[in-house]
């Protein structure tokens, strides 16, 4: 077999590969196994920038339910009613899981009733532009703005405004602090 022929194989393969499995609740490990897993996993697999990322939120059981009907309530308001079928089963089939990873890179900002999807990676010192969608398995390079629904880079950030998101985190921070002391999550 000639090496055209392995690499034409591989491509093949990668393109055509799909996971196709029913998401459960049930898990063959404990949550503790599975939180063990992924601080090990983040902390010695870099990034695409070869980089970790700082923060990893690791939603089990009431936290993980209550994010995917978030997300679902979002989502009712920028997708169209006649074409929301596909995304509610989507969502459900996210909900009916065990838990969700969320992966967060430095100083990104996120625009206020923005949905970033499990497997979305945002990159160092960008900004998410208000109520944007970002899709699963999409990647916004580090230091660009990114908007839209869904979510496409719309330009290379510099000067004030990389300043800005460095320091603009703070801000989010407190008011998500003062947020999350209102909400109860049972």
């Amino acid at each position: 077999m000639t090496t055209m022929t392995v690499t034409k194989d591989l491509f093949a393969a990668l393109r055509d590969r799909r996971s196709i499995y029913g998401i459960s609740a049930e898990s063959p490990i404990s949550d503790e196994e599975i939180q063990n897993i992924i601080e090990e996993t983040v902390k010695h697999t870099p990034s695409a920038f070869n980089s970790q990322s700082t923060r990893v939120v690791l939603l089990l059981g009431k936290q993980h339910e209550r994010l995917w009907d978030i997300t679902t309530d979002v989502l009712k308001a920028v997708v169209p009613a006649d074409q929301f079928a596909s995304t509610q089963q989507k969502m459900d089939s996210f909900r009916q899981g065990h838990g969700t990873v969320l992966f967060f890179e430095d100083l990104a900002v996120i625009g206020m009733n923005s949905t970033i999807l499990a497997g979305a990676r945002i990159g160092s010192g960008s900004l998410i532009g208000a109520g944007s969608l970002v899709k699963g398995g999409m990647t916004i390079p580090a230091g660009t703005l990114a908007a839209g629904n869904p979510a496409t880079v719309k330009k290379a950030i510099s000067g004030d405004s990389a300043w800005w998101i460095e320091n603009a985190w703070k801000d989010y921070y407190h008011l998500s602090r003062q947020y999350l002391q209102t909400v109860i999550i049972e």
